[in-house]
Formats: structure tokens, sequence, C-alpha cells
């Protein structure tokens, strides 16, 4: 990943005035793992939905995919974390979230 943080795309919105409301804000952001501990640190709820990619999934084991057919997704699954969404976040808290990941991104240079 080149970027420290690569945030969604909102790739609906020029399409026309309908897009995406997010049930789920999830970013990629290198060191992972440290950044969801920093963050709960910091009073702030993150998950990792997607822990495992589907080609490692046991259930889709009998398609007989190699471990690293799918880079992309192993790396999605290494990297992603949902962040909190919804209706009732105030502009404070949103930007507390984002001055927390920016911190954490700084600390980590």
């Amino acid at each position: 990943m080149n970027n420290k943080v690569l945030l969604p795309k909102a790739i609906y919105k020029t399409l026309n005035k309908n897009y995406h409301i997010y049930n789920q804000y999830i970013i990629r952001i290198e060191k992972r793992d440290e950044c969801i501990a920093y963050l709960r640190e910091k009073g702030i709820g993150c998950e990792i939905y997607y822990p495992v990619p589907f080609h490692k999934q046991e259930c889709f084991s009998f398609l007989g995919y190699d471990e690293d057919e799918f880079p992309v997704s192993n790396n999605a699954a290494r990297d992603s974390i949902a962040l909190p969404i919804y209706p009732e976040l105030t502009s404070e808290q949103i930007q507390y979230v984002v001055d927390c990941i920016n911190e954490f991104v700084q600390m980590k240079k």
C-alpha cells in the first residue's frame, strides 16, 4: 500500500444523485492492528468485519484456490478497519476520529 490511509471512493456520486450511504465506513491503513489498539485507547470503537478473504474461508475450500491467488483480497483483509458511522455522529466526533487517525499515522512515520 503506497498511501498511509486509503478512504472509500464515492464512485456512485458522479453517476446520479443517489449514492452510497455507508452502513460501514471502511478504511485501509498500514499497521492496522496497532491502529485499532490506538483508536480503542482513545475511546473510538472500530472493528474488522472481514478478517478472512472468501478464497481462504473453509466453506469455499472445495474450489481449490491457492492461498495467494487473490492478493488484493488478502491485502484488504489485512489492512481494513471499520470506523464508526451512524446518523447521530456529531461533526466534533467525526473530527476526533480523523484527528486520532492522523496522530497515529504521524507517530508511525
